[in-house]
Protein backbone atom coordinates (compact mmCIF):
# COMPACT_ATOMS: atom_id res chain seq x y z
CA UNK A 1 0.00 0.00 0.00
CA UNK A 2 1.13 3.64 -0.61
CA UNK A 3 0.73 7.20 0.92
CA UNK A 4 -0.80 9.86 -0.81
CA UNK A 5 -2.24 13.02 -0.36
CA UNK A 6 -5.30 13.92 -1.90
CA UNK A 7 -6.23 17.86 -1.87
CA UNK A 8 -9.83 18.65 -2.82
CA UNK A 9 -11.10 22.11 -3.60
CA UNK A 10 -14.91 21.99 -2.69
CA UNK A 11 -17.77 25.04 -3.55
CA UNK A 12 -17.61 27.63 -0.97
CA UNK A 13 -20.89 27.59 -0.03
CA UNK A 14 -20.28 23.38 1.16
CA UNK A 15 -22.31 22.94 4.57
CA UNK A 16 -20.98 20.39 7.77
CA UNK A 17 -23.77 17.53 6.02
CA UNK A 18 -22.63 17.93 2.57
CA UNK A 19 -18.38 17.80 4.26
CA UNK A 20 -19.09 14.55 6.08
CA UNK A 21 -20.79 12.89 3.30
CA UNK A 22 -17.83 13.46 0.99
CA UNK A 23 -15.95 12.34 4.24
CA UNK A 24 -18.06 9.27 4.56
CA UNK A 25 -17.59 8.45 0.84
CA UNK A 26 -13.85 9.26 0.30
CA UNK A 27 -13.56 6.40 3.65
CA UNK A 28 -15.63 3.74 2.04
CA UNK A 29 -13.20 4.18 -1.45
CA UNK A 30 -10.03 4.56 0.48
CA UNK A 31 -7.65 4.05 4.05
CA UNK A 32 -8.15 7.56 5.54
CA UNK A 33 -5.57 8.37 8.06
CA UNK A 34 -5.23 11.90 8.46
CA UNK A 35 -8.21 14.90 7.75
CA UNK A 36 -6.60 18.21 7.21
CA UNK A 37 -9.61 21.44 6.85
CA UNK A 38 -7.97 24.44 5.70
CA UNK A 39 -10.68 26.37 4.81
CA UNK A 40 -11.83 28.83 2.47
CA UNK A 41 -9.63 30.28 0.47
CA UNK A 42 -9.05 32.85 -2.76
CA UNK A 43 -8.45 30.67 -6.21
CA UNK A 44 -5.83 31.42 -8.30
CA UNK A 45 -8.52 31.73 -11.20
CA UNK A 46 -12.23 31.66 -10.91
CA UNK A 47 -13.20 28.14 -11.20
CA UNK A 48 -16.95 26.91 -12.55
CA UNK A 49 -17.58 30.40 -11.75
CA UNK A 50 -16.54 30.50 -8.17
CA UNK A 51 -13.31 32.90 -6.71
CA UNK A 52 -13.16 31.17 -4.05
CA UNK A 53 -13.13 27.31 -2.40
CA UNK A 54 -13.27 25.18 0.20
CA UNK A 55 -9.82 23.50 0.67
CA UNK A 56 -10.30 19.84 2.40
CA UNK A 57 -6.60 17.61 2.79
CA UNK A 58 -6.32 13.65 3.08
CA UNK A 59 -3.64 11.68 3.90
CA UNK A 60 -4.67 8.22 2.74
CA UNK A 61 -2.91 4.37 2.12
CA UNK A 62 -4.38 3.69 -0.74
CA UNK A 63 -3.39 1.23 -3.99
CA UNK A 64 -3.85 2.73 -7.41
CA UNK A 65 -6.57 0.92 -8.30
CA UNK A 66 -8.35 2.52 -5.60
CA UNK A 67 -6.90 6.06 -5.99
CA UNK A 68 -8.24 5.49 -9.57
CA UNK A 69 -11.99 4.94 -8.24
CA UNK A 70 -11.33 8.09 -5.60
CA UNK A 71 -10.92 10.17 -8.80
CA UNK A 72 -13.68 8.67 -10.45
CA UNK A 73 -15.85 9.75 -7.53
CA UNK A 74 -13.94 13.35 -7.56
CA UNK A 75 -15.02 14.41 -10.68
CA UNK A 76 -18.52 12.41 -10.61
CA UNK A 77 -19.43 15.05 -7.14
CA UNK A 78 -20.89 18.17 -8.34
CA UNK A 79 -19.63 19.78 -4.76
CA UNK A 80 -16.06 19.15 -5.86
CA UNK A 81 -14.69 21.77 -8.19
CA UNK A 82 -10.82 20.71 -8.24
CA UNK A 83 -8.66 17.64 -6.80
CA UNK A 84 -5.06 16.46 -6.55
CA UNK A 85 -3.70 13.39 -5.76
CA UNK A 86 -0.15 12.93 -4.79
CA UNK A 87 1.56 9.80 -3.75
CA UNK A 88 4.52 9.91 -1.00
CA UNK A 89 7.94 8.33 -1.26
Amino acid sequence: MNRYESIIITKPTITEEEKISILKNVEEIVGVTEVIDIGIKKLAYEVKKHKEGYYIEFCINAEKEQITELEKYYRMEDLILKFMNVRED
